[in-house]
């Protein structure tokens, strides 16, 4: 019996020794658990930060984009109001009392229509029948009130008078050298009415 229990205690011991072994084996896989745990979570991080990534470059590009065609709209309205001004004549006269939208005047030796448009960009013999200057020089009415009720391209008031079409180069040299020759003669004006008070 003792020789019995001895082996009985060596089979123990020899089971205990086993379990140890399959104790430590079923440690080790929960290591390898946790290892592939660690695994998942560090792919998810990468997806997580490709994905904030590819957003990130998205928004960039939407601002990116939003400048761009703010840039354009800026271009195209800076470019509208030039083309505008270049239809735009000032004056040291109130021409209002004296002429009417339509009428044709005549500025630094050039004819111009005083413009009568209601269409933005549309020649005058394209515009409505209504907005079309007659064929004289001068006109006995306004024309109709429909064209200031939808209102016109160009501003006509105090100091501005609007012209149907761009000056050319000739009339705004002329222009220019009528101004000069008109300051010159204020001048020696003044300096002689100066020496006659002396």
């Amino acid at each position: 019996n003792d020789q019995n229990g001895g082996k009985d205690g060596e089979i123990n011991a020899d089971g205990d020794k086993d379990n140890v072994d399959k104790s430590k084996d079923s440690g080790g896989g929960g290591g390898g658990d946790e290892g592939s745990n660690r695994n998942t979570a560090s792919t998810a991080g990468g997806t997580a930060g490709t994905t904030l990534s590819a957003a990130g470059k998205l928004l960039q590009e939407e601002r990116r984009s939003h400048r761009i065609n703010a840039a354009i709209a800026w271009v195209q309205e800076t470019r509208r109001r030039l083309s505008r001004s270049a239809h735009l004549l000032t004056t040291d006269v109130d021409p209002l009392p004296q002429i009417r939208r339509g009428e044709a005047i005549q500025v630094g030796g050039t004819w111009f229509r005083v413009s009568s448009a209601i269409r933005d960009g549309v020649p005058l013999d394209e515009q409505p029948t209504r907005a079309q200057a007659p064929p004289t020089v001068v006109m006995m009415r306004d024309l109709s009130k429909k064209n200031d009720a939808e209102g016109y391209v160009h501003s006509f008031a105090e100091r501005m008078i609007p012209l149907g079409t761009k000056m050319p180069k000739e009339a705004a040299n002329n222009l220019r050298k009528a101004r000069a020759a008109r300051e010159r003669l204020q001048k020696v004006a003044g300096s002689i009415k100066g020496a006659k008070g002396g």
